[in-house]
């Protein structure tokens, strides 16, 4: 509902205009009497001639007290035509209106003054030889401080050395100047979207050449149209100060200050539009506070012909403002300089300086080639710059673009600005759609921001892009981008994409801090070189440089190929890179995927301090698409990936994945000093094809798997596995797992301390007709613990592979864990100091099925296991022969070579056949029968508190438990010593039980020998003894009153 207050502003609005059309109505030439000579206005029908005036050198001055062209009426100046300038100024206090014609003889050039203000109507019209200056200028000076002042008028200076005066002086408060039309009425060629100028009104025209010059107060383009071909328009917006006029060869151009002067606004509205387009390029020169462009205004300065094309100069001290359509929807709002269709000629270049540019509602612009002639330069230097959301017609933008069927290069884009801002659909583009090179992007800002997408076109992303187009065959655009802060955040993008035949160009970030997040299905945020399946050209490379870079929520950076081209690589150097999460349109991550096509994948280079993948993040080099299963895999090869940084890290379900469907996988190689995997993450090769798997290289100081993690090489179809190979100081799995499955993938590990423990396991699997690969480890210390294993296996008819181990310390098995190659002949070779098996722990090569028994090679100082934990050595087969069994050893404890397997520790080689077809079993003692010297050990660990006898509480029960060799010598050739006997001299006392024993005296030449047995004399001392075997040694059985040990149990063996 309208208010008062609003109806009462609608008034004063329509009675101004109202007044304003009046004085246009009435306005007439009226000369004033301040020349010496003065003006002589000669009214002939619609014809009002202009004479008389005073005359300094070439220059012809007049003077008027009111100046108005009425529609349908021609003010002519009958100059003589040597005549170079014509000044003529209002001295009055009304505007000029001019709505009819103003003509001028031979080539002199016009100049018109009036401070009021100076109102061009639809039907104003110029017809004269050369320039036109409209200013509301207090003066127009020269130098010596002489001046021809319309606030002060005087006669014409008397003295002029010059023909063109030095600069235009304003008064506080001057008038504006305004340009009315009924618009542009121009219209794109929805082909290539270059602008039809067919239909454009002209409007105030200078001939072809020559300046316009609008410098006022505020000047106003209201669907008013200005033109001069291939000449020179300069706007310039003064509030106060002074604007100098410069001669340049023949051109009148305004130059102004840095300082000391007081900048106006500018404003083309209603369609409006500035053209200095022609064969011979012309220049526009645009100084003022703010610039605003809205409904459909445009500022053109294309090349025609085969001249070089004219520039495009804008300087706005506050801001420049770009906006929207015009009223019928046929032309966005825009700044060009381009190469049309038919020029050969190069295009102009486009400076645009202000304190702030924003593009909104699909307006742009351009320095574009849509013919032979490159373009020009494109070149933006602001504090902010917004280019946001789009219209029907497409983005706003910024746009360096070679078009279809064009042959010329495209221009240089460069942008120096504090913060960057790009929302909504809009873009920044220097890409070639024809046969012609595109530029370079250049861009140096403090912050970059490119949010979200169109909300017209819902595929097209807010993007920053040097594209290859459909049907192109000129190479991509390059991009280097220099920022401290870089987000891309819903759906925003920066790539390099080929449709065609050309190679797409290379992408360049240096950034302080870069985060990608989120986006959609069909535009996750991100950083992208892409060759789509139409394209023949080689993807872009993509070179990042930064302290930090954040992926979340789905966020990628990608080098990816669909097409015939191969993808482009990626290479990242950072301080730290943190991949984090998904959305539930993918995964956060580094891509570089060969689909579809022939093309090869990219490789992926990470060089960082920090690597943390967390949350399901993903790195994937593979030749089919890990976010959208639809995409059908490609025929070539995945790249390679390339990590280093002192510390890796993957968490909750992350990944880092080579995988291939067809031709040989994407190798890895990971050098870190600190490697951790948790939480279900995975390190993995994968082919599910007939092509061979990538394999896995670590190098590492500390490699942490934990709760369910693991570094795996998969083959789930015909082909190969790949290989993997870690060399690490430490390798500790907890839950974890390193696994080579499917077809022929060998592990090797190289390291100082292996800890598999909690259900770890290292292992080779081959299924169907698929031969298992072999496990290679070496290593100074092994521990397998707690349903732990190793094992090369083979469950289809394959044969199983080799398990290779060689510690330089003893290996322990403990707590049910293994040491297996089942399947089909594989084998064990087994060299450490010792080894030891406890608590079900086993070693196994059986055969499964049709299979053999595999071999088991041992060679270590002791064999050790305890009879009753049931832990095995075995080679057994079901269907066939059994294995073999080859230890060599200095002993065998606990363990005992049986047919089948018992309860207890046994070593067998037997098969479900019968006895015949039984193994081998081959000891090979270093030095003493394994067999004469088992020794039978307790089962449970003895609390070692209560060994000795203290001095005890009466009732203490205590256990006393001494193994020796039965009275044997450690080998035949050794000779039995004689009795050597150990006395406890210690004197229990009822009255003392802490006292001290006293100091043993021991004979310094009798040597000591081994203990064998004991005795117990009648004050209950325990005396150790060494006898002869066959000598018997009666025990006494008396004890000590004083301790009152009735419940203690005397237990030898």
């Amino acid at each position: 509902m309208k208010t008062l207050a609003t109806l009462t502003i609608s008034s004063s609005i329509c009675l101004a205009w109202g007044v304003l059309f009046l004085d246009i109505a009435q306005g007439q030439i009226v000369p004033d009497t301040t020349l010496s000579n003065p003006t002589v206005v000669t009214v002939n029908g619609n014809r009002q001639e202009i004479t008389g005036g005073t005359t300094v050198g070439n220059n012809l001055f007049h003077s008027f007290q009111q100046f108005s062209v009425p529609t349908n009426i021609e003010a002519a100046f009958n100059n003589n035509l040597n005549v170079v300038n014509i000044f003529s100024r209002v001295t009055g206090h009304s505007i000029s209106t001019i709505d009819g014609i103003i003509k001028a003889n031979g080539t002199a050039n016009l100049f018109l003054i009036n401070p009021n203000g100076i109102l061009f109507g639809p039907n104003a019209s110029l017809n004269i030889g050369g320039a036109f200056v409209a200013s509301t200028a207090n003066s127009i000076q020269w130098a010596n401080n002489q001046e021809f002042s319309a606030v002060n008028p005087q006669d014409a200076p008397s003295l002029l050395t010059l023909n063109v005066p030095m600069g235009l002086q304003y008064g506080s408060n001057p008038g504006k100047i305004v340009v009315q039309g009924m618009g542009n009425n121009l219209e794109l060629n929805l082909d290539n979207f270059e602008i039809i100028r067919n239909f454009r009104p002209v409007g105030l025209e200078v001939n072809p050449g020559q300046s316009l010059i609008l410098a006022g107060g505020d000047i106003e383009l209201q669907g008013g149209n200005i033109t001069s071909q291939g000449g020179q328009i300069a706007l310039t917006s003064v509030r106060n100060g002074q604007v100098g006029v410069i001669n340049n060869n023949g051109t009148i151009k305004l130059s102004a200050p840095a300082t000391s002067i007081e900048y106006g606004n500018i404003q083309l509205t209603g369609a409006a539009s500035i053209d200095v387009s022609g064969n011979r390029g012309g220049d526009i020169d645009i100084l003022g506070q703010n610039l605003i462009l809205s409904d459909g205004s445009i500022i053109l300065a294309d090349t025609l012909g085969s001249y070089i094309g004219g520039n495009v100069t804008i300087k706005t001290h506050e801001s420049l403002q770009v906006q929207g359509i015009s009223p019928t929807g046929s032309i966005f709002s825009g700044i060009f300089t381009d190469v049309a269709s038919n020029a050969t000629g190069k295009g102009g270049n486009l400076t645009l300086e202000t304190g702030r540019l924003q593009l909104t509602q699909g307006a742009q612009i351009g320095a574009n080639t849509f013919g032979a002639g490159n373009a020009g330069t494109l070149t933006i230097k602001a504090n902010q710059i917004d280019l946001i959301g789009e219209s029907n017609l497409g983005g706003s933008g910024l746009f360096t673009v070679v078009t279809p069927l064009a042959t010329g290069n495209g221009g240089n884009l460069s942008i120096t600005t504090n913060n960057l801002s790009v929302v909504g659909g809009a873009q920044i583009s220097v890409g070639t759609f024809g046969s012609g090179n595109a530029g370079i992007l250049t861009v140096n800002a403090s912050k970059i921001e490119i949010i979200g997408i169109s909300s017209l076109f819902q595929n097209t992303p807010s993007s920053i892009l040097a594209n290859v187009e459909n049907q192109a065959t000129g190479k991509g655009g390059q991009i280097a981008i220099t920022t401290n802060s870089l987000q891309l955040i819903d759906g925003g993008q920066i790539g390099t994409i080929v449709f065609g035949t050309g190679n797409s160009g290379i992408l360049t970030i240096k950034a302080s801090q870069i985060e990608i997040r989120g986006g959609t299905q069909a535009n996750p945020s991100g950083l992208f070189t892409t060759v789509v399946p139409t394209g023949t050209g080689n993807g872009g490379v993509v070179n990042i440089e930064t302290q930090s870079l954040r992926l979340v929520d789905g966020g990628q950076i990608a080098v990816s190929t669909a097409g015939t081209g191969n993808a482009g690589n990626l290479s990242i150097q950072a301080d730290t890179i943190e991949l984090l999460g998904t959305s539930e349109f993918g995964a956060s991550g580094l891509f570089a995927n060969a689909l579809v096509g022939i093309g090869e994948g990219g490789n992926i280079s990470l060089s960082s301090e920090q690597l943390i993948l967390r949350d399901g993040a993903t790195i994937n080099i593979s030749n089919f698409s890990s976010r959208n299963p639809n995409i059908p895999p490609g025929q070539g090869s995945p790249g390679n990936l390339n990590i280093r940084a002192n510390s890796v890290s993957l968490d909750n379900q992350s990944t880092i994945t080579a995988a291939t469907v067809t031709g040989t996988g994407g190798n890895m190689t990971l050098s870190s000093q600190n490697l951790l995997l948790r939480q279900g993450s995975f390190i993995t090769t994968n082919v599910s094809g007939e092509g061979k798997g990538g394999s896995i290289t670590i190098t590492s100081n500390h490699l942490d798997i934990q709760s369910n993690s693991g570094i795996t090489a998969n083959a789930t179809g015909l082909g190969a596995a790949g290989n993997i190979l870690i060399e690490a100081n430490n390798i500790n799995l907890n839950q974890g797992l390193i696994s080579a499955s499917g077809n022929q993938g060998n592990i090797t590990l190289s390291s100082q301390n292996l800890i598999i423990s909690n259900n770890s396991a290292i292992t080779t699997q081959a299924s169907g007709a698929g031969s298992g690969g072999n496990i290679s480890i070496t290593t100074a210390n092994l521990a397998l613990t707690e349903n732990s294993d190793i094992s090369a296996n083979a469950v289809g008819i394959g044969s199983g592979g080799n398990v290779s181990i060689r510690t330089f310390s003893p290996l322990l098995l403990d707590q049910n864990s293994k040491i297996t190659a089942t399947g089909g002949q594989g084998n064990i070779f087994l060299q450490s100091p010792g080894v030891a098996l406890r608590r079900q722990s086993n070693i196994s090569t059986n055969g499964i099925g049709e299979a053999q028994g595999g071999n088991i090679v041992i060679t270590a100082n002791y064999l050790f296991a305890i009879p009753q934990e049931n832990s095995d050595i075995t080679a057994n087969a079901q269907n066939s022969f059994g294995g073999r069994v080859i230890i060599s050893s200095q002993g065998i404890f606990g363990l005992e070579v049986r047919p089948q397997l018992t309860p207890l520790s046994d070593i067998t080689v037997s098969s479900q056949l019968g006895e015949e077809f039984g193994g081998v079993v081959q000891i090979n003692n270093q030095g003493l029968d394994p067999r004469s010297a088992l020794v039978k050990l307790p089962t449970q660990v003895i609390d070692t508190s209560n060994l000795v006898a203290t001095g005890c509480p009466a009732d203490q029960g205590n256990v006393f438990v001494v193994t020796g060799r039965g009275g044997l010598p450690e080998n035949p050739n050794q000779t039995i010593q004689g009795q050597t006997l150990w006395q406890d001299l210690r004197t229990l006392s009822e009255n003392n039980p802490q006292s001290s024993p006293s100091t043993p005296q021991i004979s310094q030449n009798q040597p000591i020998t081994e203990a064998e047995d004991w005795i117990i004399d009648i004050n209950g001392r325990v005396t150790l003894i060494s006898h002869n075997p066959n000598q018997k040694i009666s025990v006494s059985s008396a004890q000590p009153s004083s301790c009152n040990l009735e419940g203690n149990q005397e237990r030898k063996k």
